[in-house]
């Protein structure tokens, strides 16, 4: 049995973990939930050894994910950050839409303004999955729309995918 401290949320037991532990920090100026999810209920203390690094480095996880948005916008290949922008083009009211962006430019600036607005909202871990390792949800405003930008990562912050999901 070890015991590991993690930052924001305090000492964890390897011997005893629960299933789900959830807080809330302050990124930007904004409130970015972060939750931790355990698929068993003992794990190693590498992999929280691997979890504490990770939470230490969310500015630049945060810096990094930023490029990888704008990196999709750039791709012909994949245009998910793309498709965001213009679904809320297309979904929500010009008199809303005002209050955000200058309507008075031409569509690639509107998207692009859009995908400036866009800013984290939530942390998801998984120290012990099979799957990702990090997903992280970007939002222009969770009051304004439900769908997200999601980005999928492993625990080096190296990019596996990017989705939008509502």
């Amino acid at each position: 049995m070890a015991i590991v401290e993690i930052p924001y949320f305090g000492p964890f037991n390897t011997a005893s973990v629960e299933e789900y532990y959830e807080t809330e920090i302050q990124h930007n100026y904004m409130s970015v939930q972060i939750d931790i999810n355990f698929e068993n209920n003992t794990i190693g203390e590498e992999r929280l050894i691997a979890l504490k690094k990770f939470l230490e480095k969310i500015p630049v996880w945060a810096s990094q994910n930023k490029q990888y948005i704008q990196d999709n916008l750039a791709d012909e290949h994949d245009d998910t950050v793309r498709e965001y922008a213009e679904f809320i083009l297309e979904e929500f009211e010009e008199a809303t839409l005002q209050e955000l962006i200058d309507m008075d430019t031409d569509m690639e600036e509107r998207v692009g303004q859009l995908t400036s607005l866009l800013h984290l909202v939530r942390i998801g871990l998984y120290p012990d999955g099979d799957g990702q390792f990090a997903v992280f949800d970007y939002t222009i405003g969770p009051d304004l729309l439900d769908n997200l930008i999601v980005i999928n990562t492993d625990e080096n912050g190296k990019l596996d995918y990017i989705t939008m999901e509502s």
